[in-house]
């Protein structure tokens, strides 16, 4: 039993070394394009039919603080 858990934390080094996330990270669900995009426009507090220019402005601002 001991054996087992051994090579599975050594599994699981392994696996972060080569892909940099933990095994148990790869089940977890993904946030989709929408919601990213989404937390964006909260962040900038910029509305969902925010202009380019608009999303420069408030990116500029956030930034100035």
């Amino acid at each position: 039993m001991t054996k087992a858990l051994v090579l599975l934390a050594l599994a699981a080094l392994e696996v972060r070394w080569l892909t940099g996330r933990w095994p148990w990270e790869f089940l977890q669900a993904r946030q989709s394009r929408e919601d990213e995009l989404a937390a964006a426009r909260r962040l900038l507090s910029v509305p969902r039919n925010a202009t380019p220019a608009q999303i420069r402005e408030a990116h500029r601002r956030k930034a100035a603080l």
